[in-house]
């Protein structure tokens, strides 16, 4: 859908031949044009929901790498705590079997 574009001479004639003085007639275009321009069209409503959507793409992306390697450095954390506590079991192991 395109998007309609205000014409801004005729409103302003339409206006006139109303009789409303010209400079009346400009302040009233003026101020409808404003309003106007500030309107959300289908097309900028879509255009920003895909840059929104990209957006949240690539944030999920960054946080699933950041998940990743959390879970990486948890994992070596986890084998870490086992291989010293397995050495501080052999070495009360030792001590025991020795007394």
């Amino acid at each position: 859908m395109a998007e309609k574009s205000f014409d801004t001479l005729s409103t302003a004639r339409g206006l006139q031949a109303a009789d409303i003085d010209a400079d009346q007639a400009a302040a009233i275009v003026g101020a409808i044009r404003s309003a106007v321009s500030d309107l959300v069209t289908v097309e900028r409503f879509e255009a920003g929901l895909g840059e929104l959507r990209a957006h949240i793409d690539t944030g999920l992306a960054e946080t699933r790498v950041e998940n990743a390697r959390a879970r990486l450095a948890l994992a070596g954390f986890i084998i870490g705590a086992n291989a010293l506590m397995l050495t501080v079991a052999g070495f009360v192991l030792a001590a025991v079997l020795s007394a």
